[in-house]
């Protein structure tokens, strides 16, 4: 990585971080909160805000919904949340949300 680069991400504020990261990529709440530095409470948090901060630019966060790979059913959700099992077979083996800007 170039080093103007590294540097002007380290002045972005975590919020501005992850909306940068979400603008590119679909990532899960885990992978944002390795890439924010932060733990998973706090990263749903600040997704929540930015959802609110989103509509003021005319965008939005989409969520990817999570798959149960066991009944293979698709979780719906309204809310972010992190979803560790299913709630219909209560199976763990579950592909995570991920979450993404447009």
């Amino acid at each position: 990585m170039n080093l103007p680069f590294a540097r002007l991400f380290e002045k972005m504020t975590r919020r501005k971080r992850i909306i940068n990261a979400l603008r590119y990529n679909p990532l899960t709440i885990e992978e944002i909160s390795e890439i924010a530095e932060v733990n998973v409470k706090t990263v749903i948090s600040d997704l929540k805000h930015i959802r609110l901060s989103l509509k003021n630019q005319n965008k939005s966060l989409y969520i990817q919904p999570p798959y149960c790979n066991s009944c293979d059913s698709i979780i719906n959700i309204k809310d972010i949340k992190n979803i560790k099992k299913c709630p219909k077979c209560k199976s763990e083996w579950i592909s995570r949300a991920r979450f993404f800007i447009r």
